[in-house]
């Protein structure tokens, strides 16, 4: 009727009304918006993988407990490796993978997993019949391929089992063929932990369909001042729908930051993908940033670092988030504030390998450490130089409280103890000679610069490091051999 009462000019401004309504709706719709999104993403041909744990309902059928729904554009490794089911009791469990799946029948699976069924290996899973609830996620921590997920939830039809049952099941599980430590090893297997309900109220079924782009880690480097960027795609996917930024460090304004998709070279498609690459000149590069989307959708970022340039991971992770150190430098070098220098400290201890731990009791040496091979050093930290001879003394009883305890189990343990003083070694009063005596190293502010603006780029063994310290102590506190004369009291 709205058809005939609108005149020419008014129908297509209704028109377009009507249609961004109906737009809005779907995507108000969290099973509407996925699947719209859905039929994007799936490719043609594409794997799926399903996972799926079961339980046989009183009218024989079996009712999902916990599922799961992978779409992916790149084959999985071969089924072989990973498709069985198991059978126990009123229980079946498995992983089901399908290699080179059309897009009309991928998208048939999607539709029939909506409605909540799931056919494998030859029998129907489902969900019982009433309300369902759905919940639309983008999947992806900050590093990881984005993936688009919909959580499909629904009330469980019969009673949960006992503890009886559970354990009867557990010990089942660990004489089946592929064996498991239990439920929970299984469901650790098949990734399903979060979706298996604990209280047994509902049952849940995931839908996850990862996008038909991604970067190929392997092919992507920073090296000799050029940046290699390579990206993996679908066959069919158009290279005009991908988007690629650039980001390098260390940083020159915008210069180090580009759009580069439209440098990439693709090359003949094999075993069902594609790759593109692009090499960026641009001297004196150590990282790279790499920030994927396709269409308007962010897919992936990346970071990758030159092996030779920044062999110290810890130091640029530490970086990212701090750039050029600013911060670690201001209160490790220069502000007087003593809560800020002991993560200083703890910071710079990190980035040289070693675990530190700020402690929080008051009666306990500021930061407890650990290096790789499990030695343990206790570390005070200290602005003024009026504070040393205090800190020492707490640093050498409680390194002896802790040999102590440490030396039921290991009779000749050793604790590294450490000052670190904010002052430059020549305001400091204790010599290191004194210092050593006591079976204490002291790092100044000559140290902590050295190790900042040098070390930290090609960083030593941490336990090397650890060594070296124990052995300039006991170099420092060994008084040098008498002269000839002295020997005979001369």
């Amino acid at each position: 009727m709205l058809h005939h009462i609108l005149n020419d000019k008014e129908r297509p401004y209704y028109a377009h009304k009507m249609a961004a309504y109906m737009d809005q709706t779907r995507r108000s719709d969290p099973l509407l918006s996925f699947a719209d999104d859905a039929s994007e993403w799936i490719t043609n041909p594409c794997d799926i993988d399903i996972r799926f744990a079961a339980r046989k309902s009183s009218n024989g059928e079996y009712e999902i407990l916990a599922a799961q729904v992978v779409v992916g554009p790149f084959p999985f490794p071969p089924s072989s490796d990973f498709n069985f089911q198991i059978e126990i009791g009123n229980f079946w469990f498995g992983q089901l993978r399908q290699h080179n799946v059309a897009f009309a029948v991928a998208n048939a699976i999607l539709q029939e997993a909506y409605n909540g069924v799931l056919a494998v290996f030859g029998k129907l899973l489902k969900f019982r019949q009433g309300q369902r609830n759905y919940y639309r996620s983008n999947k992806g921590s900050e590093w990881q391929v984005l993936h688009a997920g919909l959580l499909i939830q629904s009330p469980v039809s019969h009673d949960r089992p006992d503890a009886s049952e559970w354990q009867q099941l557990d010990n089942d599980l660990r004489m089946t063929s592929p064996p498991f430590d239990g439920l929970e090893d299984l469901l650790y297997y098949l990734e399903m932990k979060d979706d298996f309900s604990d209280d047994g109220s509902t049952s849940r079924l995931r839908i996850n369909i990862f996008a038909p782009v991604g970067i190929s880690i392997d092919n992507t480097k920073v090296e000799e001042g050029k940046i290699q960027v390579a990206i993996v795609a679908h066959p069919t996917l158009a290279p005009d729908s991908i988007h690629v930024g650039l980001r390098a460090s260390p940083y020159r304004g915008v210069s180090t930051r580009l759009q580069v998709a439209d440098l990439l070279k693709w090359e003949p498609a094999e075993n069902g993908t594609k790759l593109g690459t692009a090499v960026i000149e641009m001297p004196g590069v150590d990282a790279a940033q790499i920030m994927l989307s396709l269409g308007n959708q962010y897919v992936r970022r990346y970071w990758v670092t030159d092996p030779i340039r920044s062999q110290n991971q810890r130091y640029m992770a530490t970086r990212l988030f701090d750039s050029k150190l600013k911060r670690v430098r201001h209160y490790l070098l220069d502000d007087s504030n003593p809560d800020k220098f002991e993560l200083a400290v703890a910071s710079l201890l990190y980035m040289m390998g070693f675990n530190p731990a700020v402690q929080l009791e008051t009666d306990s040496s500021d930061i407890l450490v650990m290096a790789p091979s499990g030695r343990f050093a206790l570390v005070e930290c200290t602005l003024r130089v009026s504070d040393v001879p205090a800190k020492v003394g707490k640093l050498v009883h409680r390194r002896e409280m802790l040999i102590k305890e440490l030396s039921t189990d290991n009779p000749s343990v050793q604790v590294l103890s450490v000052l670190v003083c904010q002052a430059e070694r020549a305001q400091i009063a204790a010599q290191e000679k004194e210092l050593a005596q006591k079976g204490v190293v002291l790092m100044a502010k000559e140290d902590l610069q050295l190790e900042i603006d040098t070390n930290l780029h090609v960083p030593v063994d941490p336990e090397v490091r650890y060594l070296n310290l124990l052995s300039r102590i006991s170099q420092l506190a060994t008084p040098p051999p008498p002269a000839t004369g002295e020997l005979f009291g001369l």
